[in-house]
């Protein structure tokens, strides 16, 4: 009987467990789900939202149309080219870097003097005053016996070197426009100008009349000596380094901003460097250019 009082005891027990276990499971699965929260990542710092839109399109064509009426191409001719100076004379052509654009004049027989026959130089020029001023580079009418200027409309007008700066490589000219008023591009400040401007380069490259080519400002500051190592006449040029495409021909050439300004006159481009070319910024060409019309400086040679 005692025994049979324990099992039934034991029994009980094991149903009492077994019930109270089964409330808690159950109620474990019917109770809700607790979800938490996430922590809140941390706040990015942006820059607010710009809401500039780009400019419109840029007319480049309405530029150049306004700016070549006023870009010539200068022919000079030298008759005795062995009574003038050699271009191992010239400062730019001392060094390698620069007869890379310039080039080498042909031989002659015995290998050392150019052969003796009229020099003729071609290069590029613009009008900078409607009474006939003209600017070129010093190395295209340099030493010559006579030099034209052919407008866009062909006319061809006699042109006087008034003066020229062969260390800065430019040359003043002066045409008589007889009684016309002659188109001439405006003045531009180049120290005005930021590395990555838009500029505009036009010339007469290879003898092929008006070429449009466009580009930046690489350097506003590249001076002579940063690519060479040396000076000019002690000088150190500074010239406006961009990638537009000069080529020869091209020299004496405008260099304009998008408002069809003149900021600088194109000199040299590097043949065996693509997109590396150099202009004289306006700065130098303006201090120039007063020198000549006021008779002083000691490199005014003309």
């Amino acid at each position: 009987m005692h025994e049979r009082a324990q099992g039934f005891v034991a029994l009980l027990s094991v149903i009492g467990v077994s019930v109270l276990l089964g409330m808690i499971l159950g109620g474990k699965l019917n109770a809700p789900q607790v979800v938490f929260a996430a922590p809140e990542p941390a706040a990015l710092n942006l820059p607010p939202a710009s809401s500039a839109r780009p400019a419109g399109m840029v007319d480049f064509a309405g530029i150049v149309e306004s700016a070549i009426p006023a870009v010539v191409a200068v022919t000079a001719t030298q008759a005795n080219p062995l009574m003038g100076a050699t271009p191992e004379n010239h400062p730019f052509f001392n060094d390698p870097f620069f007869r890379q654009f310039f080039g080498d004049e042909e031989e002659g027989d015995d290998g050392r003097r150019p052969r003796q026959r009229p020099r003729i130089g071609e290069g590029s020029g613009f009008i900078i005053s409607p009474d006939g001023y003209v600017l070129t580079n010093n190395h295209v009418v340099e030493d010559s016996d006579s030099v034209e200027i052919t407008l866009e409309s062909g006319r061809t007008l006699l042109a006087e070197v008034v003066g020229a700066d062969p260390s800065i490589d430019l040359a003043l000219l002066k045409v008589d426009p007889l009684g016309a008023t002659l188109p001439a591009l405006p003045l531009g400040d180049s120290d005005e100008l930021r590395v990555g401007e838009w500029v505009i380069a036009i010339g007469n490259p290879l003898g092929l009349g008006h070429t449009v080519t466009l580009g930046i400002i690489s350097q506003t500051n590249r001076t002579l000596s940063a690519l060479t190592e040396e000076t000019v006449q002690g000088r150190e040029i500074a010239f406006l380094q961009t990638d537009t495409a000069i080529n020869p021909g091209s020299s004496g050439g405008p260099l304009l901003t998008l408002t069809g300004a003149w900021i600088g006159v194109n000199t040299a481009g590097v043949l065996q460097a693509q997109g590396l070319s150099f202009a004289v910024p306006s700065a130098q060409v303006r201090e120039f250019i007063d020198n000549v019309l006021a008779g002083k400086g000691d490199r005014v040679d003309r």
